[in-house]
């Protein structure tokens, strides 16, 4: 599934990248919502991470320090200023920041506080990656995946219904 959803994100990036109105061409449109399936699958494997880790510190540090190293490359890739919020509120960064909040979304659902503890945690999590590639739906996603785990048909309508 990894290389599935590198495969996409790299032919998604290329068509961005190298053919900024892909638009006026089919086959540069066709490689652009292949690449869409990326995401969702970055968000389930996100959620297997979690699931899985021996370590919660260790994965968070990983993803941490990989999201700053992408957002570097995200930023020149797309041509975007180093400097957080200068240009656009939107697409600051790249989406393995809101992974790495993701994650702690994931330890906040566990939790045994109050609800509105947790409802709370979530939306300052969703700001912190409002500004970042797709927003905060992988937060959102993500908790959702976790949620239904072991019930796929529940998990892909659930994303489906947030996205459309």
């Amino acid at each position: 599934m990894k290389m599935i959803a590198i495969i996409a994100m790299f032919m998604d990036h290329f068509a961005t990248t190298f053919y900024p109105n892909y638009e006026k061409y089919w086959w540069l449109l066709l490689i652009h919502l292949i690449g869409r399936v990326a995401a969702p699958i970055m968000w389930f494997m996100v959620v297997e991470g979690y699931t899985h880790t021996h370590s919660l510190k260790k994965y968070l540090e990983r993803l941490l320090i990989f999201s700053i190293i992408a957002h570097f490359a995200y930023n020149f890739c797309f041509g975007i200023s180093l400097i957080p919020l200068k240009d656009s509120l939107l697409n600051q960064t790249s989406i393995i920041w809101p992974l790495f909040l993701s994650v702690i979304g994931l330890w906040v659902e566990y939790q045994e506080w109050k609800d509105a503890k947790k409802i709370g945690c979530i939306l300052i999590l969703c700001l912190l990656a409002f500004p970042s590639d797709w927003s905060c739906f992988p937060i959102l996603c993500t908790n959702h995946i976790y949620k239904n785990q072991g019930n796929l048909k529940k998990q892909v309508l659930g994303m489906a219904m947030s996205l459309s």
